[in-house]
């Protein structure tokens, strides 16, 4: 059996990897880390996905074809553009609303819900549908 010796900037790498290893278990296990993440709220709607694929598919026929198929192909495209613009005018309206009526609910009763409202924290928050 062969013994192999190690390099000397290995031997120094492993010490640091091991230790740093360490290290972070341990503080995790102490102190904890938490990485901070501003919270995404997705409003993810099926309708304005289908509209929005299918203009994209005639975008894409637009684009690649001549004549009177581009013709139609540009017709339905803004047909869809028109669709989805006013679907998502829609959903933002409803949205504000749904806000403005959960603001008005409060009427002095729960001024820090309130608050927490008007600047985004979701905290003791109940829409009402």
């Amino acid at each position: 059996m062969e013994k192999r010796t190690e390099e000397p900037e290995e031997v120094a790498n492993n010490l640091w990897n091991e230790w740093l290893r360490k290290v972070s278990v341990v503080a995790d296990q102490g102190v904890g880390r938490r990485r901070l993440r501003k919270e995404i709220i997705l409003d993810w709607d099926r309708e304005v996905a289908k509209i929005i694929q299918l203009k994209n598919h005639y975008r894409k026929i637009r684009d690649n074809s001549q004549g009177e198929d581009r013709q139609s192909a540009s017709r339905e495209h803004r047909i869809l553009r028109k669709q989805a613009k006013d679907l998502l005018t829609k959903r933002r309206v409803e949205k504000q609303k749904q806000l403005n009526d959960t603001l008005i609910s409060f009427k002095g009763k729960n001024e820090r819900a309130y608050w927490n409202v008007i600047y985004g924290t979701k905290q003791d928050i109940t829409f009402h549908s």
